[in-house]
């Protein structure tokens, strides 16, 4: 059995990297997304393992920084259309790419 502890999850912002200047990386204002329900990472990389004298001998561990999955319960269509590149129709409260 995994020893786990369960943390809550709440205040989820998001902030778009702001493209006017590209010799100074910025970022715009942060947004509030409400309705967070879970965020699951997962750490890339591997060990590996050589043996010698009947045991671990040597153990290197390589860090590729992490991966992670983001549950929430609703993305406003603001932030979906700036993430994605699409644009609202007003009219008809449809997607256009």
């Amino acid at each position: 059995m995994d020893n786990k502890v369960t943390f809550g999850l709440e205040k989820v912002h998001i902030a778009f990297k702001d493209l006017t200047n590209v010799t100074q990386p910025a970022w715009e204002t942060p947004i509030a997304i409400p309705g967070a329900v879970s965020f699951k990472p997962k750490a890339e990389g591997k060990d590996s393992t050589f043996y010698a004298d009947n045991g671990s001998y040597y153990v290197s561990t390589s860090n590729n920084g992490y991966t992670a999955d983001l549950e929430m319960a609703l993305v406003p269509d603001a932030v979906l259309a700036e993430m994605l590149g699409w644009e609202i129709d007003s009219k008809m409260g449809c997607w256009l790419k």
